[in-house]
């Protein structure tokens, strides 16, 4: 418990006064970014059944939060800007595997989550609500951060068993990054890809059902995508709105998983690794988003 608590405080030294930008950036989410998920969805739902509503809701929101993230950090490193080079986890991205990457991410992308995404729905298993109105803003806030804590619980778990010996060649796949970077976030064998990044972002929804609007889901699912790529980025700023939450997991966190394919399995919050035993945090030092 002591280790979790210093890990909190030496994440919000590092944070500082940045932690209020990333709190506006975040109200990103609840205040601004539903008026336009509004119209997408209030267009899908004047063209299309309500499984097809809520299957393009996902696609749309996950293909266009995936493209923007990961286009904005090839542009920083690019740049390598001074200001934003010294926020920078690794020294180099390792591009060497883009093509690769690039043939994994649209089999995952174009077949993988239309496929498994109009299943759930068809089945039943996703039933978010769609009457013609933005939900309330608390609302919103509250099932965010539900699905956090589900997707949390759910990832650790199985990202956890996917390091036994009898399952790792499920996700060898997504460690021959060792060093971040944003695309390779979803990087994944198909198996890992379905029953871990599907799965845990929709545990939240499938848990809430009718109680959760489908343009909640789509924020949702374009916070969880920001995140991922952010905890891949190879870049740790203070000021990103994913870390603005007490014991937030950081980019730093998730590289040294990365760096030595073992232990800090956590995706939202770092607590399950401190409670369990499996945070690794001896050779870098906690700037925040350690994952």
């Amino acid at each position: 418990m002591l280790g979790l608590v210093n890990y909190e405080i030496e994440r919000l030294k590092y944070r500082n006064f940045w932690l209020i930008p990333g709190a506006l950036f975040f109200s990103f989410y609840i205040f601004i970014l539903p008026i336009p998920m509004y119209f997408i969805f209030h267009w899908l739902k004047s063209n299309f059944s309500q499984i097809h509503v809520c299957v393009m809701g996902i696609i749309i929101s996950h293909h266009i939060t995936f493209i923007t993230h990961s286009l904005v950090f090839y542009l920083i490193t690019k740049l390598s800007l001074p200001f934003l080079e010294k926020y920078r986890v690794d020294n180099k991205w390792p591009y060497h595997l883009f093509k690769k990457a690039m043939q994994t991410l649209s089999w995952n992308f174009l077949i993988a989550i239309p496929i498994v995404e109009y299943f759930f729905a068809y089945v039943g298993m996703m039933q978010v609500r769609q009457n013609d109105e933005i939900p309330p803003y608390t609302e919103i806030f509250w099932q965010i951060v539900f699905c956090m804590i589900t997707e949390e619980i759910w990832t650790y778990t199985f990202h956890r068993l996917l390091h036994t010996p009898m399952l790792y060649k499920y996700h060898k796949k997504h460690h021959e990054y060792t060093a971040s970077i944003g695309y390779s976030a979803e990087y994944a064998h198909i198996v890992e890809f379905i029953f871990v990044n599907i799965m845990a972002t929709g545990s939240g929804s499938m848990l809430l059902g009718n109680k959760m609007h489908s343009i909640t889901f789509m924020l949702w699912i374009s916070y969880r995508i920001g995140d991922t790529i952010d905890l891949h980025s190879g870049y740790d700023f203070p000021w990103i709105p994913y870390s603005v939450f007490p014991f937030a997991t950081t980019a730093t966190y998730h590289d040294i998983h990365h760096t030595s394919n073992n232990g800090n399995y956590s995706s939202q919050f770092v607590i399950l690794d401190y409670l369990l035993g499996t945070e690794s945090i001896k050779n870098k030092n906690v700037k925040g988003k350690n994952n």
